[in-house]
């Protein structure tokens, strides 16, 4: 099974809210574990010249991500 995140910014997912249940709703039927998190859940970057990403602080990977915020 693939496992993504779907990305919002924390003041934009109760207004979007019916458009991430599609998203993970379609996931779901694709046999991905898609998950909502927000932007100030994220640490991202290069450390050590390899990329990390870290949810909460701790370490997440996942196949791929689905950026919905208005960030780089």
């Amino acid at each position: 099974m693939l496992s993504a995140l779907i990305i919002y910014e924390k003041n934009e997912v109760e207004r979007n809210c019916r458009f991430i249940d599609y998203w993970i709703e379609a996931a779901k039927a694709r046999d991905v574990d898609m998950r909502l998190v927000t932007v100030d859940q994220l640490s991202y970057g290069v450390r050590d010249g390899f990329p990390y990403l870290s949810l909460c602080g701790a370490p997440v990977r996942c196949d791929f991500a689905v950026m919905r915020a208005k960030k780089p």
